[in-house]
């Protein structure tokens, strides 16, 4: 693994992105990204488990699908904040190599 070189003022300056989306626009979509979809899962969420009440699941039936639900959502969210703190290319080369 090599150490990554700093710019110089002029090289950063001539440098064109390469990543279509500057980090602090891909941090903004993400963060509302992430609000969306964690109002929409609340809300599915709370209403299947008003579904599994009426229903009369019973307190294990309960139980599992509060820690299911509880923790499922984790897997989504992560995605969305890892796209988030993605580093952008520097120069067509990744900029963690």
């Amino acid at each position: 693994m090599r150490p990554i070189e700093p710019l110089t003022h002029q090289q950063a300056q001539t440098t064109e992105p390469t990543d279509p989306m500057p980090i602090k626009t891909r941090k903004l979509f993400g963060t509302i990204a992430l609000l969306i979809f964690i109002i929409v899962y609340v809300l599915l969420a709370m209403s299947v488990a008003i579904v599994l009440q009426v229903r009369g699941v019973g307190p294990l039936g309960e139980l599992a699908y509060y820690v299911l639900a509880g923790l499922i959502w984790v897997l989504p969210a992560g995605l969305i904040v890892q796209w988030m703190a993605k580093i952008p290319p520097v120069n067509g080369t990744d900029a963690r190599t």
